[in-house]
């Protein structure tokens, strides 16, 4: 906050200076972050409700969390889970695939976490792709060098052949349109996909030991995170390439959002999460992780699960909205203006458009006021609006003059003589914008 606040005080010069260097494409917010885990390996989004399930690694448990981060369900620890590697939600009924890396079983549980089948004939299985389609599962059965493809109850509809066909698979990604399977054919060094019936659909090289895949189903693309050559590639569904992007350190998992071809990347070496466009131009690229092991994006509001295994966190990642605030308008425009009178109205006035300058009338605009006393802060103000269309601390938007407004009561700060007041003005992309003035 108070690095915002001196930007906004300093001159056009510096500001063109601060400018220079690329922008991000967009504004990520963290929406919540939490502790409570150890080395977490994997999340999975629900996009119906979004819920997260999480591989709680190292704590040898499965969590699921709600939304804001609640946690709604813990699984004992060993022996009931031993290093779970891998979830994977269906967003059909909630249910969650489970590979339990050290028992060598996959797991299905329920929405409430109940255990609805747990099979063995696995090999430290390492990654698990559900189908919301039919609620089968594939499994990267990594130790067998095989991959498995499990009917909802748990039989066996598909195995592999072993070695040399699949060398240590270590991801899979199920395509719900069609049924079919993208698997990160780890030692093999190559990016498989597989027709439902297994069936090899096609193969390519110019891998370096990948270990994350990720299916768009809206146009069967896939999204290769090519690990140990620090890249991430974007394939077409008969695996031409579309894209291929460094500036990455060993990427570890990738998750594409259908809705509009996006990416998030966990780059695991360089302590950050990426956000590339379809086309693979950066939208954002953020600090503050420690080994992010796992990324999940939400299709149904564009925001992003991940596991940040290095902290022994959870984070969950939202893509603020942008705007463009054009000012306070008058009387609070007006250095000269800005002394009311003490009990009367004062109202706070500004409009906002997005990138391209269209007007923008669905923000969510809140207010803060604080007053100080011979120049140090002395408190905040309660906020009351003299209009009965206000709510609360937001602001309203006035439709026919395209302004936001919020008419601030000073009726109980009749007793503050010639203090100033600073207020807040936050939108929901996260922007803050203050400004002050007097009561005589």
């Amino acid at each position: 906050m108070t690095v915002r606040r001196l930007l906004l005080t300093l001159t056009p010069l510096l500001i063109l200076c601060l400018s220079a260097a690329p922008a991000p494409a967009e504004t990520v917010v963290e929406a919540w972050r939490g502790g409570g885990f150890n080395r977490p390996y994997s999340v999975s989004v629900n996009p119906t409700d979004g819920s997260c399930w999480v591989a709680d690694t190292n704590n040898n448990q499965v969590v699921h969390l709600a939304d804001d981060g609640a946690e709604l369900w813990r699984s004992p620890g060993y022996p009931t889970f031993n290093f779970p590697h891998s979830v994977s939600v269906n967003p059909t009924d909630g249910s969650c695939w489970v590979a339990d890396h050290w028992h060598h079983q996959v797991v299905h549980l329920a929405e409430n976490g109940a255990e609805l089948w747990r099979g063995g004939a696995f090999r430290g299985p390492v990654s698990v792709s559900v189908n919301p389609t039919d609620g089968s599962c594939w499994v990267a059965d990594n130790n067998n060098h095989q991959v498995v493809h499990l009917a909802e109850d748990g039989a066996e509809l598909w195995r592999s052949s072993g070695y040399p066909t699949f060398y240590y698979p270590s991801f899979v990604s199920v395509n719900p349109t069609d049924g079919s399977c993208w698997v990160d054919d780890h030692y093999n060094h190559q990016v498989v996909h597989l027709a439902e019936n297994g069936a090899e659909l096609w193969r390519g090289g110019g891998f370096n030991k990948p270990m994350g895949v990720s299916v768009n189903p809206t146009d069967a693309s896939c999204w290769v995170a090519n690990t140990y050559n620090s890249q991430v590639v974007h394939l077409a569904a008969d695996g031409a390439e579309l894209w291929r992007g460094g500036g990455f350190h060993a990427p570890r998992v990738v998750s594409v959002n259908p809705t509009d071809g996006s990416c998030w990347v966990s780059d695991y070496g360089n302590n950050q999460v990426v956000h590339l466009a379809e086309d693979g131009a950066e939208l954002w690229r953020g600090g503050g992780f420690y080994c992010p092991f796992s990324v999940s994006v939400n299709r149904s509001d564009g925001s992003c699960w991940v596991a940040d295994s290095g902290n022994n966190q959870v984070v969950h990642l939202t893509v603020a909205p942008e705007y463009c605030f054009l000012g306070f308008l008058p009387p609070l425009a007006d250095d000269s203006k800005r002394v009311f009178k003490r009990g009367s109205t004062v109202p706070i006035k500004f409009r906002i458009t997005d990138c391209s300058g269209s007007s923008v009338s669905d923000a969510i605009a809140t207010l803060t006021v604080y007053y100080y006393g011979e120049g140090a802060p002395s408190g905040e103000a309660e906020v009351v609006s003299t209009a009965a269309g206000d709510w609360g601390d937001q602001f309203r938007y006035d439709a026919e003059d395209d302004l936001y407004i919020f008419n601030l009561s000073t009726k109980r700060c009749e007793w503050l003589d010639w203090w100033t007041f600073e207020i807040v003005v936050t939108l929901d992309d996260g922007q803050e914008f203050t400004q002050t003035f007097s009561l005589k």
